[in-house]
């Protein structure tokens, strides 16, 4: 939910830049900001997924 409007707002300050906004430097500086934060949470993400996961598959192991 929170990454899909974090893209739609990325979406927008790109539109606004493109169209020549007055403040399009400042737009894509937040924009560049905002993908980043979204990888850099991404990433973080799968990374504790990948963790879990092996973490779930260990205790099944464990459990025969």
């Amino acid at each position: 939910e929170e990454m899909s409007r974090a893209q739609v707002l990325i979406l927008h300050g790109h539109q606004l830049a493109a169209g020549h906004h007055y403040a399009m430097a400042l737009i894509i500086q937040r924009c560049n900001e905002l993908r980043h934060q979204c990888d850099t949470l991404t990433s973080a993400l799968n990374t504790k997924h990948n963790s879990l996961t092996h973490a779930q598959t260990l205790l099944r192991c464990l459990e025969e």
